[in-house]
Order: structure tokens, then C-alpha cells, then sequence
């Protein structure tokens, strides 16, 4: 069994428990810290639900995820988390975005071809980060979209609470309209590479250099499988 922090569990609990069906139905057999944490299991190795070998059937686990992600619970959790985190004083306000490209073989929504997985069907994740990378809001489309069109559907998902000054990103989000757009409708520097080896300013070259904290999202996120596989 993997382990999970217990704060975690806590807010899972006490979501799941403030949830009113959760009182319908007939009552858990063990406490709700043992379903989550095979839930998390399966998340993290990728296994197959009938392959559990656990104390209950694989159906009663199978269902108690599909009914937590139908009420949202698993959202609510990261934007609570993303709260909890914005509101410590090390925490800056630079957020960062990046897209990459999964295969999506058995899928059916979100799907397309791209030149980066040839003749193969994949679907393209755009994703922003606070400074410690953790995701505050995540846009999943066909693949054939460009980076810089998934800027304003990927920022409108952050939590309101949530406040960002610096919107970071790498080439393919090279846009002065868009970048004219967030800081007059927003308040929202948007920072980027400068094009044709053109020399970047002293601040942006200092904001681009902590970019690589996106990719290290990424990486994170391909140790639970069952987002990535």
C-alpha cells in the first residue's frame, strides 16, 4: 500500500464526508482513508482494476472513484491545495504554462493526429503551474491546436481566489497581442523568449530561467500512469 500524506487524507475525508449521497447507500466497511489509498495505488502503478488483490471486491473501489470524480471531489482537493499553497509568504506569484502531447490510442474525445506522433492518435495537455509545481488548471484538447491558442482557456480555469502577476512561458507562446491582452484586461505580465536570438531583457531572462519547473510537473504527473498511459 502506498503511503499518503495524512493532511490529504484529511481534506479527502472530510469533501467526501460534507458530500449528502455520501450518506445514502449502505455504509463503508472500512474507513475511507483505506479506499483512497488504493485508489491511489491504482492511480500511481497503472494496474488494472480487476487486478486488485484487495480486502473487497475491485467493483466497490472501481465505484467509489467514478463517484468522487463525478462530484468533483479530486478537483475541489487542488483547488484547495492551490489556495493553501498561494497564501504562504515563500510562494511568489509566477505561474507558468507549457503544453505536451500524450497518445490517447483508445480514446474518443480530444483526439487527432500530429506530426510529433505520426500516424498515431494523441491529445495535447495545457497545463499551468504555480513556482513549486503544482498544476492550478489544466485544458485537454485535440492535438493539431498551437501552444499560444490554448493560453486564455487554460488561464480562465484558475481559481478566482488565486492571484497570478507573471504568466511564464517558452517559444511556442511567442504572442505580443496576447501578451498586450493579459496586462491590459488582466493585470498579468506575460513573458517569452525573444524571437531571432534577439537578446531578452534583465527581467525576463531572469523569469525564464525557472521555467524548467513546468517540465518537472510533467514529469511528476507520468508517475501516476493512469493520467499518462
Amino acid at each position: 500500500m502506498i503511503t499518503i500524506n495524512e493532511c490529504l487524507v484529511k481534506i479527502l475525508e472530510n469533501l467526501i464526508k460534507s458530500d449528502s449521497t455520501h450518506t445514502s447507500g449502505r455504509p463503508l466497511t472500512y474507513e475511507i482513508k483505506h479506499y483512497i489509498s488504493v485508489i491511489f495505488k491504482v492511480l500511481s502503478t497503472g494496474c488494472q482494476w480487476n487486478s486488485l488483490t484487495e480486502k473487497l471486491h475491485y467493483t466497490v473501489y472501481h465505484k467509489h472513484f467514478l463517484k468522487w470524480c463525478n462530484l468533483g471531489i479530486f478537483k475541489k482537493l487542488n483547488e484547495i491545495i492551490s489556495i493553501m499553497v498561494s497564501k504562504f509568504k515563500k510562494i511568489n506569484n509566477d505561474c507558468y504554462i507549457d503544453t505536451t502531447i500524450i497518445r490517447n490510442i483508445g480514446g474518443i474525445e480530444d483526439i487527432s493526429h500530429n506530426y510529433k506522433i505520426k500516424s498515431k492518435r494523441g491529445t495535447k495537455v495545457s497545463i499551468i503551474v504555480n513556482s513549486k509545481g503544482i498544476p492550478l488548471s489544466i485544458h485537454v484538447v485535440n492535438s493539431n491546436y498551437h501552444d499560444v491558442t490554448l493560453v486564455l482557456p487554460t488561464f480562465y480555469k484558475i481559481n478566482k481566489k488565486i492571484k497570478i502577476k507573471n504568466l511564464i512561458g517558452d517559444k511556442g507562446y511567442i504572442s505580443a497581442k496576447m501578451r498586450d491582452f493579459l496586462m491590459k484586461k488582466h493585470n498579468v505580465k506575460y513573458y517569452y523568449p525573444s524571437k531571432n536570438k534577439v537578446k531578452e531583457n534583465e527581467e525576463t531572462a531572469i523569469k525564464l530561467k525557472s521555467r524548467m519547473i513546468n517540465e518537472n510537473s510533467f514529469s511528476w504527473m507520468t508517475q501516476y500512469r493512469r493520467l499518462t498511459k
